[in-house]
């Protein structure tokens, strides 16, 4: 017994004596949809009107290593795209390389309409593709007023406004 008493004693003074060292685990981050590793911002050159030309610069940024980088521009049927090709290579880029692009448009009518910039990278051989709508307000308009609605409004138990989307189901079997 008194063997048993001078093991435990002596188990609990080393235990004493080592200093435990916690190493922070790093925090889970929030789940986020995988897409192309790449960012955009931008801005317009001036406020749009009908007939006059804008210049909206684009800066995309690489938040990785890729092989290639590849932009195409598009735009809805009320925005004429000037001097700006559909589809430019831009290249292998390194992390956090920005490149700066200027688009030029003429909108013909007043509204909401949407400049389309798909960037396509490469990794590894493997193409990854993230579409960026960059919205253009031509004149005076209500942002609120252009957004259309695609079910009808209601109210729930509680109160809240919803709206019931409609949908559709193919019962045909697949081939």
């Amino acid at each position: 017994m008194k063997k048993l008493n001078v093991f435990l004693m002596s188990l609990l003074i080393l235990l004493a004596g080592c200093k435990e060292t916690q190493t922070a685990l790093p925090a889970q981050p929030a789940y986020s949809k995988p897409h192309a590793p790449v960012e955009m911002t931008f801005s317009q050159s001036a406020k749009a009107s009908t007939g006059n030309d804008l210049s909206v610069e684009v800066v995309l940024t690489t938040t990785k290593d890729v092989d290639d980088l590849e932009v195409s521009v598009t735009a809805d049927n009320n925005l004429l795209l000037l001097d700006y090709p559909h589809l430019r290579h831009l290249g292998a880029q390194h992390r956090q390389q920005t490149q700066v692009l200027k688009i030029s448009c003429q909108p013909q009518q007043d509204g909401l309409y949407y400049l389309y910039v798909a960037a396509t990278v490469v990794v590894k051989g493997q193409p990854q593709t993230r579409s960026f709508p960059i919205p253009v307000y031509v004149g005076e308009v209500n942002a609120s007023q252009q957004l259309k609605a695609t079910g009808v409004v209601e109210q729930d138990a509680n109160g809240e406004a919803i709206i019931s989307m409609p949908a559709q189901q193919n019962l045909r079997p697949a081939k």
